[in-house]
């Protein structure tokens, strides 16, 4: 169903809207409707006009970041010799269109935006980056070894952490064409780069998941909120239509990202042309969540022939087949945290249980009722078969 035509609702209510989740139809949250609605709307989130928001709130540095990039990537450009609040008009960081007052648009105050002012409008603004020294699904003692929080603009954002990201990306020593000068900038980098890129100009900054970088020793992952808005068979087609249009816009115009609907092929031949397993994209729909996983384990050294779509050489596969191993026999999801060894119940339910009862291979015992607090979850049959061939 077209996001236009969403929510669904009955008796002229919007209260009584409902999603599809899985095998069953549910009450829609408040946040949920939210979202549809956004999502609906002919103009997009991040070209909302804030009435209470103007030029005053805008950070100067950001804004003298924005221009010293696009001086070097586009010396000509108009934008290099006008006023800021021309430029600012020019790419839609201000809404003109009421000739008293110049108001900020979302995509401005997000760019732009001071940080205080980022929160006064999107009080659970924020981007973390952190480096965990052990493998993904480890449970350790140091929860992180190196964290940047950003809760300032979206320039600043993407500076800051990119310059932490490719220091955590290994890149062989190689030269440019010109036989002396170290080539820095390969294609895995270029992927990671195009990662994070993707996660600020596709996220949903209504959501209050935020977003983050986690760098574990065996991979990198991208989260944020924000689900894909078509399926990736067509994004990989180059038919999209960004969810900020107008953040997308300055990313490009700064040559940060490319061109529209390109993303995702970028990311995977990037990342494996430098012999790297293949990333993996995930698409939580009923969370509003998306995922880009970055193994950093070479092609052909993972585990071989494991049943699972997810790649083996990631610390999944072993968590989900013991998984399966242990509702053999129906469990609750707290005895399967149990089970596992490990504590944080969302990540076990987003990294192990729900794609497995995605793929099939586990099954809710109370189908009609996901959030019961009897559910359990059982191993089905293409789930036994998937262990007898592992």
């Amino acid at each position: 169903m077209p996001r236009q035509a969403k929510p669904i609702y009955f008796g002229g209510d919007i209260r009584n809207s409902y999603v599809r989740i899985a095998a069953s139809t549910q009450k829609a949250s408040k946040s949920e409707v939210e979202r549809m609605l956004r999502e609906a709307s002919e103009k997009t989130s991040d070209s909302m006009r804030l009435e209470d928001f103007d030029i005053e709130d805008l950070d100067n540095e950001a804004i003298e970041m924005f221009r010293n990039v696009l001086k070097l990537e586009h010396p000509d450009h108009p934008f290099n010799t006008c006023t800021k609040t021309e430029m600012l008009l020019g790419l839609q960081a201000i809404d003109g269109s009421k000739k008293k007052k110049h108001c900020l648009t979302a995509a401005g105050l997000l760019l732009f935006g001071k940080s205080l002012r980022i929160l006064n409008q999107f009080p659970s603004y924020f981007i973390d980056f952190l480096v965990i020294p052990a493998k993904h699904g480890q449970d350790v003692e140091t929860r992180w070894v190196e964290r940047y929080s950003s809760e300032q603009s979206i320039i600043q954002t993407y500076v800051q952490i990119y310059d932490r990201l490719r220091k955590r990306i290994p890149v062989p020593f190689a030269l440019k064409a010109d036989g002396y000068t170290r080539n820095d900038d390969p294609p895995s980098v270029q992927a990671a780069r195009e990662a994070l890129v993707n996660l600020l100009m596709h996220m949903d900054y209504f959501d209050a998941k935020g977003a983050v970088v986690k760098c574990y020793d065996d991979q990198i992952l991208f989260r944020n909120a924000g689900c894909l808005r078509f399926p990736i068979e067509r994004i990989e087609q180059h038919l999209t239509e960004p969810r900020n249009p107008v953040i997308a816009k300055v990313f490009r115009l700064l040559g940060w990202a490319d061109r529209s609907g390109s993303g995702i092929e970028k990311i995977t031949t990037g990342w494996t042309s430098m012999g790297y397993d293949k990333p993996i994209f995930q698409d939580d729909k009923p969370v509003n969540m998306f995922e880009v996983i970055f193994p950093l384990t070479k092609k052909g050294k993972g585990t071989d022939q494991v049943p699972i779509k997810y790649h083996a050489s990631t610390d999944q596969v072993p968590y989900k087949l013991n998984a399966l191993q242990f509702c053999v026999n129906p469990h609750s999801l707290k005895e399967i945290i149990d089970h596992l060894g490990l504590k944080n119940r969302m990540h076990v339910l987003v990294e192990y249980v729900r794609p497995l009862v995605d793929d099939g291979l586990l099954a809710l015992t109370i189908p009609d009722k996901p959030k019961s607090s009897r559910q359990k979850y059982v191993t089905t049959e293409k789930g036994r078969g998937s262990l007898a061939s592992s």
